[in-house]
């Protein structure tokens, strides 16, 4: 249990660690003059730098700095009497707060080197602490051993420019009998699917593709293709109405404006007041756009474009009011 008097706040966070920190850098580089010091100091003109200015060199209290400028062609520049680069040491509230971090499934597919440095050390919260609402609970398996070792594959595959030799298995959970080519571009991370997914192209003849990671099966370098394309989004572009009531009364345009957080966005109102919000998604993701983000506010909105969309969620629509009326009736 943490200690209930136990404070947050640390002065080595404070702006005066920092400046001087950086002061420290810049006067090993031999390049701290008066000059610079100001730039560094005054950069935040909410900051007054006076008490750093007399304890490094008025009164030289904490010995940091030599006592006088050396001139150096036409400059001038302070001296420091550190000998060493200046690396502020990791508090105990950090360390706590990366133990709670490391302790996410996730966090493990990264090779980190610190991890048994904080075997001993008390987390400041435990995932327990949150409830995830809206997320799906067949997510990816990451502390498998065969997923962590493709995702690292993966990502070394994007970083030094490898293709990958990938069998993986389709929706229907056919595995593909012989392994194909995959060029990677990048990865992403689906909060409510809780999955992850590799983006690239696949010189096979099918084009950009999309694979899910917890599909593949194996996974290994090979050469890039020379006529390997690279892959690009195609973007499409959603537009939606909301209507000023509902903006008004349920909150719902800063709630729609959280959830979009990530996409490119444009938002105009109305001469009634209403807004007309349009976002740029990828191409073939219309069916998780509808279904996990737009259905949650089907209630307030009105898909403007594209047809496809706005098909898919009339079509969730009338499902569930057909649903409903069947439960009604049992």
């Amino acid at each position: 249990m943490r200690n209930p008097t136990e404070h947050f706040y640390n002065e080595i966070y404070s702006y005066y660690y920092s400046v001087v920190g950086r002061l420290i850098s810049v006067a090993l580089k031999g390049e701290l003059t008066p000059e610079k010091e100001e730039e560094i100091l005054y950069e935040n003109s909410s900051f007054s730098g006076d008490l750093i200015l007399d304890k490094l060199h008025v009164f030289n209290e904490w010995f940091l700095m030599s006592d006088k400028l050396k001139k150096i062609d036409d400059s001038h520049i302070y001296e420091t009497d550190i000998e060493c680069e200046y690396r502020r040491p990791v508090t105990t509230l950090e360390k706590r707060w990366l133990k709670s971090i490391i302790s996410d499934p996730r966090i493990q597919l990264f090779d980190l080197g610190f991890v048994d440095t904080l075997k001993d050390v008390e987390p400041l919260f435990s995932l327990e602490d949150f409830v995830s609402v809206g997320v799906f609970n067949d997510g990816d398996k990451f502390d498998d051993s065969t997923y962590i070792k493709n995702f690292r594959t993966v990502i070394k595959a994007i970083k030094d420019g490898w293709a990958l030799s990938i069998i993986s298995e389709n929706r229907y959970g056919e595995v593909s009998p012989i392994p194909y080519t995959f060029v990677p571009d990048h990865i992403e991370y689906s909060e409510i699917e809780d999955k992850f997914s590799i983006y690239g192209y696949s010189p096979g003849g099918y084009g950009n593709s999309i694979i899910r990671m917890g599909r593949v099966k194996t996974c290994e370098l090979c050469a890039n293709p020379a006529n390997a394309q690279k892959y690009e989004e195609k973007k499409g572009k959603l537009t939606i109405l909301l209507d000023e009531d509902s903006a008004r009364t349920q909150n719902a345009l800063e709630r729609i404006l959280i959830e979009f957080s990530h996409y490119t966005k444009k938002v105009r109102e109305t001469e009634e007041g209403a807004y007309i919000i349009e976002l740029e998604y990828v191409i073939g993701e219309e069916q998780e756009l509808a279904v996990l983000r737009l259905m949650p506010f089907a209630h307030y909105i009105r898909v403007l474009s594209p047809d496809s969309i706005k098909q898919e969620i009339k079509s969730r629509i009338s499902r569930q009011s057909q649903l409903l009326r069947i439960f009604s009736d049992i």
